[in-house]
């Protein structure tokens, strides 16, 4: 097995779905905790969270893939492309590697 190191960030958060986004709403103090949606709530003492919004996995993977993928691995998928773009490896070939 080999061992990687990524040199690039990613991210998926409650405040933001990239690392740009997430430095700009980190600056202006956003918070990320409002009502859960995702789920009926009533039976719950808790009712609110740090939910990801308006997450498209599409963007991300095929749609064959997002359906077949739980919601949290849909999340680290996202941001393991996005910090391989932002570390710029290339590959044995010189490309670009990406998921």
């Amino acid at each position: 097995m080999n061992k990687v190191a990524v040199t690039g960030l990613g991210t998926i958060n409650s405040i933001a779905k990239s690392k740009d986004e997430f430095k700009e709403n980190l600056k202006k103090m956003t918070i990320g905790i409002d009502h859960i949606t995702q789920f009926d709530t009533t039976d719950h003492k808790v009712k609110i969270a740090g939910e990801v919004k308006d997450f498209d996995p599409i963007l991300y993977m095929d749609k064959k893939l997002a359906r077949r993928y739980d919601r949290f691995l849909q999340f680290a998928i996202a941001a393991t492309k996005e910090a391989l773009e932002d570390s710029n490896l290339e590959g044995k070939n010189g490309k670009k590697m990406l998921l």
